[in-house]
């Protein structure tokens, strides 16, 4: 085996050739389906050469074309209606509106089906680790539309470290913008501004529902520095600026 300096975490280096984001290539080696020379190899962190390693996936050779070009970014003004995923069994897909994009670009965090917004996709490893972990703590902000009924005590509620799916979250920035108008039913319709340094499952939409709030519409606007355009529309996309990467962080 090579020196510690000249190896590198399979599971890193399977992202890096473009197999798919570092989670996915460590649950695919879990199951057994890489060998590097010829040996199957379960561990995700197991450490290879840099270089030179014959690996194979379910038998067939690691494609490695992906090392030698530069990497894609793409910003995606996510339609609400589609899903993040590049499985359409669940029907249609954020990469129905990929048109013309050959690289494996993956999702940089997620959108839920019925919100939209800006999204990113990248096949950099590197990147797409530093915007989804955790520890960078990289703000993401949202608008979103409610029902129901907003005074202090649900505000103080919102940016209070909320128990959520058993996990007591990190406190959200939440401004109150205005109050739209009001329905038939006598429900107002209030408009507010999340900020998120973590990114759990559909959390917004479940601090809303513990502060008895009614989610209508969510839209991500930005991702740290980086804001959607005024001028894009639903399913447009293209792709990153060296000063747009810049913003991210």
């Amino acid at each position: 085996m090579a020196a510690e300096e000249e190896t590198i975490r399979l599971q890193k280096y399977l992202e890096q050739c473009g197999v798919g984001s570092r989670r996915s290539c460590g649950s695919l080696i879990e199951t057994g389906a890489v060998a590097v020379e010829g040996k199957r190899i379960t561990i995700p962190g197991y450490r290879i050469p840099a270089s030179g390693a014959r690996i194979t996936i379910n038998g067939i050779p690691l494609d490695t074309s992906a090392l030698n070009r530069a990497h894609r970014t793409i910003m995606l003004y996510k339609p609400r209606g589609l899903i993040c995923s590049c499985d359409d069994g669940q029907g249609a897909t954020i990469y129905d509106c990929l048109d013309g994009v050959k690289e494996r670009v993956v999702p940089i965090g997620r959108l839920d089906k019925d919100s939209e917004g800006l999204l990113l996709l990248s096949d950099d490893g590197d990147l797409i680790n530093r915007l989804t972990h955790p520890k960078f703590n990289h703000r993401k902000e949202y608008i979103v539309e409610v029902a129901g009924v907003v005074n202090r005590d649900v505000l103080d509620l919102l940016r209070s470290r909320m128990v959520i799916d058993g996990y007591r979250i990190q406190p959200a920035e939440v401004e109150y913008i205005e109050c739209e108008r009001e329905r038939r039913n006598g429900q107002q319709l209030h408009i507010m501004r999340f900020i998120l340094v973590e990114g759990r499952n559909l959390q917004i939409r479940k601090m809303c529902a513990k502060a008895g709030l009614r989610v209508l519409h969510l839209m991500r606007v930005a991702i740290n520095d980086l804001q959607l355009p005024e001028d894009m529309h639903p399913g447009e996309w293209r792709d990153l600026s060296a000063t747009e990467l810049a913003l991210l962080g």
